[in-house]
């Protein structure tokens, strides 16, 4: 049975390449980690954070995953059913499915784990996702 903690929302920290994760409540930066899972999420893009970073041609803290927290025994809850996404500002205002480049649907609630990834010599973050209503990655 997993362990079910409080509400927060969590992004890519691009200075210490781990995920931020912040309390809703007070929306401050309760700590770091290299791995979250969160039950019952979505994601959030704030439009004019996207817009500044168009603008700007420079990124900001504006995406995030808000669910609430849990763990579990085993690293990756999802195994092999977890499902790929990604956010890039310049390609549009939602999560994308990292496969096929399509576009989340904006009411998505599902499970989330966020974790990092190490890819030529170079740590980046990786979003699995899960639909709590299907069971599946999509």
């Amino acid at each position: 049975m997993p362990k079910v903690y409080g509400k927060v929302r969590v992004y890519w920290n691009l200075h210490k390449l781990c995920w931020s994760i912040q309390d809703t409540k007070t929306n401050k930066v309760i700590r770091h980690t290299d791995k979250i899972q969160l039950a019952n999420a979505t994601f959030v893009v704030r439009q004019g954070g996207q817009d500044r970073v168009q603008l700007e041609r420079r990124k900001n803290v504006h995406a995030f995953a808000v669910g609430y927290e849990y763990h579990m025994r085993v690293a990756n809850p999802f195994g092999i059913v977890g499902k790929a996404v990604m956010y890039n500002p310049y390609l549009g205002g939602n999560f994308r499915y990292v496969d096929t480049r399509e576009e989340l649907p904006t009411d998505w609630i599902g499970n989330i784990y966020l974790h990092s990834d190490i890819t030529d010599y170079k740590i980046k973050p990786r979003v699995d996702i899960m639909d709590s209503q299907l069971g599946n990655g999509r």
